[in-house]
């Protein structure tokens, strides 16, 4: 009689697991596409962030061919570190995302809330659904409130409002960044010959949009013409306003500043000042070393809108090109 029993009890169990795995195969379910920035590293890994998410929903919604992909990235900004989250359809079509912060060096606690808002934005049914005690984590029930994580009980109704709206209109979050960059750059056109000078630039970023203002000058640049030398300097400032696209970016550019000539080798050397203006493009490409720390090269095209023209002696002698460039690369500081 007892090994009947076993035998009962055990066709059971099978029964139920089977019918346990299949209901989590028809339930909703996502790609995991996780990432951790190289000063993140200390966060969970992946199989931590699956299981954390896993507890909350009593199943493993993350399945290689399923058809939405949910994408995760872990940052570390100042003292703690952010959390960006975004879960896209078939279709490529954003239908929930949110950022995340945590201050303090323990990125592990950032591993729960992620888990919440993962699936919520799965599973929605999920907050309505009783949770058995098998499916809820070891180290921290979520079920019953728990004095070591007083943080996770209040946070729950306003991430399932925030996960709602998202599904009907999803709004990313961006971070509005401020960029320092300072380097070296080689002017063709708008002096007689090739001129080495320098370049100071401030810029704001807001996800793929960005704007900025430089300081520019350059060295004096000479050229013998006959018995005589002619040399300009030039210093100025500009505005652009640009987009990115990954590591690539483009810029409109407006410029102005003050264009000194002189002349030497001639019977009555004297200097002089003229306003300088451009209009043109800028591209380049970036190439981030840190989260606050960045390479960018750029060349630039443009169009002179105030001609200039070299005299000698009431004579002129030199025309500036109509048309200029510039190469040169700045060491950028991000400030978060």
């Amino acid at each position: 009689m007892g090994a009947a029993r076993r035998r009962v009890l055990t066709l059971g169990a099978c029964i139920a697991s089977a019918f346990v795995a299949a209901s989590a195969q028809g339930a909703p379910s996502a790609r995991l596409v996780y990432v951790r920035d190289p000063d993140a590293q200390s966060c969970p890994d992946e199989n931590a962030l699956r299981s954390a998410v896993a507890a909350r929903l009593g199943y493993d919604p993350f399945l290689l061919h399923a058809q939405s992909t949910m994408f995760a990235a872990i940052r570390r900004e100042g003292s703690g570190y952010t959390a960006a989250i975004k879960l896209i359809d078939e279709n490529n079509i954003v239908r929930g995302a949110r950022e995340l912060r945590h201050t303090g060096e323990q990125c592990a606690e950032l591993i729960d809330l992620m888990a919440l808002s993962m699936s919520i934005a799965i599973d929605p049914l999920s907050l309505a659904r009783p949770r058995s005690p098998t499916e809820a984590p070891a180290p921290s029930p979520p079920a019953e409130p728990a004095p070591a994580a007083p943080q996770a009980a209040p946070s729950e109704p306003a991430v399932a409002t925030r996960a709602e709206g998202d599904s009907r209109e999803p709004r990313p979050l961006e971070h509005l960044h401020l960029d320092l960059g300072l380097g070296p750059a080689l002017a063709i056109g708008s002096a007689p010959a090739p001129a080495l000078g320098a370049r100071l630039v401030g810029g704001l970023h807001r996800g793929r949009l960005g704007a900025f203002a430089e300081l520019r000058g350059d060295l004096p640049a000479s050229r013998e013409i006959g018995r005589a030398t002619v040399r300009t300097s030039l210093v100025g400032g500009s505005l652009g306003a640009c987009y990115e696209a990954s590591v690539v970016f483009g810029c409109v550019v407006g410029s102005v500043g003050a264009l000194s000539a002189a002349g030497t080798g001639i019977s009555e050397p004297r200097n002089s000042r003229a306003v300088y203006g451009s209009l043109g493009v800028r591209v380049g490409a970036e190439l981030r070393l840190t989260a606050a720390l960045a390479v960018r090269v750029f060349v630039d095209g443009a169009g002179v809108l105030t001609p200039h023209r070299l005299s000698i002696d009431g004579v002129d002698v030199e025309t500036l090109s109509a048309v200029t460039a510039s190469v040169g690369t700045t060491i950028v500081v991000r400030f978060f």
